[in-house]
């Protein structure tokens, strides 16, 4: 008997034949994306020009100034740390000698949509030790713009990230390298794949190149405008809710002020971009190294204006206090002791004072490493607000570091 298939089994037969297509032509794609790949350190990084600069995490690189790096293709080198960006977690490294490097082309992290495919290049887990192939994973863009921790405009990918991949490429359909995967979201301490990867975008990266390659091995700046005060708001607009972002305070004489910020602006966009929280006001300052020339627009009272201003450096405070190094039965952090005369003095904190809540988040003797982690990467500007319990009593001390 002969067999005539239906239109559903050609739909089927056209589908098999399209999804071999496309997987076959990914197999070339990635051959090609692991010339540019390199292996550093137990982790990841990839090369953006010709004359040997890898981009990698600062945490990759943390522990030397100078790394043995090796290519896929087997070819070893020496490279040294030529400029850090700490707080940002990235590193600029430049290869001595190499010759004939295929770089990355740099594709724009501004364009990236979310559910577009992506791969994850890497040597997780050092699974690229005995071969010297780097692994892939394959995934899609899950969300943009994420503010964690020191990542302050992060890709998230669903692509497997695991120890080794920090610092590795990410790639998009075209090859190009979109970001460098650095961080991980964990469960119960495990730092094992979860399904929930973050990427520093490789626009953030382009603006830290000209600087990490002339930092003489040294380090790169984040700024961060003083003095401003912002909260989350939202407005009817014809007849809808919109979030936005509006200047509650401004500090006199601060470099906010001097920005020209007012109480009562509404924040419009900032470097062009719409801004619906202060976090995301917040991410993309951290975009920028300091001294950078920055712009926002603003509205109040139906007038707008544009506001130009240099990103202020960052630098560390003053540290006002000192942790007690703790006792038997002690239930919270206690202070040690305080600085005559420095804001948490004038503010009215006192040895002896345990720390309950920091801003509103409670704290424990047992998260002490913690809370003197925070405190030791406060920058001056910054606010602190703490609830102290001092006898039976609790008292709330506000003061700003300097």
């Amino acid at each position: 008997m002969r067999f005539f298939p239906t239109i559903a089994q050609h739909m089927i037969f056209a589908f098999v034949l399209l999804a071999g297509y496309v997987f076959a032509g990914e197999i070339p794609l990635i051959a090609q994306a692991m010339k540019p790949f390199v292996f550093i350190s137990g982790g990841s990084g990839a090369i953006i020009s010709e004359d040997g600069f890898i981009i990698t995490n600062n945490h990759v690189v943390a522990q030397g100034e100078t790394f043995g790096v090796a290519l896929s293709d087997g070819r070893t080198f020496s490279a040294e740390v030529v400029g850090r960006d700490r707080q940002g977690d990235l590193a600029l490294l430049r290869i001595n000698g190499a010759k004939g490097l295929t770089p990355y082309k740099l594709g724009d992290s501004d364009k990236l949509q979310i559910g577009q495919s992506c791969y994850a290049l890497g040597n997780p887990l050092s699974l690229g030790a005995d071969d010297r192939r780097p692994s892939v994973s394959k995934g899609v863009i899950s969300a943009l713009h994420q503010f964690r921790r020191s990542y302050t405009d992060a890709i998230v990918v669903d692509a497997a990230i695991n120890p080794g991949n920090s610092g590795g490429p990410l790639i998009n359909d075209a090859g190009e390298l979109i970001g460098i995967n650095g961080m991980t979201q964990t469960r119960m301490g495990m730092k094992s794949n979860t399904g929930v990867g973050y990427a520093i975008g490789i626009n953030q990266i382009k603006l830290w190149l000209p600087y990490l390659r002339n930092a003489a091995g040294g380090n790169v700046f984040h700024g961060r405008l003083t003095g401003l005060e912002l909260e989350d708001k939202i407005t009817d607009s014809g007849g809808a809710q919109q979030a936005g972002v509006s200047v509650k305070s401004v500090a006199p004489n601060s470099p906010a002020a001097h920005a020209g910020f007012k109480a009562g602006d509404t924040v419009i966009s900032f470097m062009d971009y719409h801004i619906p929280t202060v976090a995301r006001f917040n991410s993309i300052q951290g975009l920028y190294p300091a001294g950078n020339s920055l712009h926002a627009e603003v509205e109040n009272v139906g007038q707008k204006r544009r506001l130009n201003f240099p990103l202020p450096a960052l630098r560390p405070w003053k540290q006002a206090f000192t942790l007690a190094r703790p006792e038997s039965g002690d239930k919270y952090p206690k202070i040690g002791a305080v600085i005559n005369n420095s804001a948490a003095d004038i503010a009215g904190l006192k040895a002896g004072d345990f720390i309950t809540e920091i801003g509103s988040m409670p704290v424990s003797i047992s998260a002490i490493a913690r809370v003197g982690q925070y405190f030791a990467n406060l920058s001056a500007g910054d606010t602190i607000t703490l609830t102290v319990q001092r006898g039976i009593s609790f008292l709330d001390i506000f003061f700003t570091a300097e």
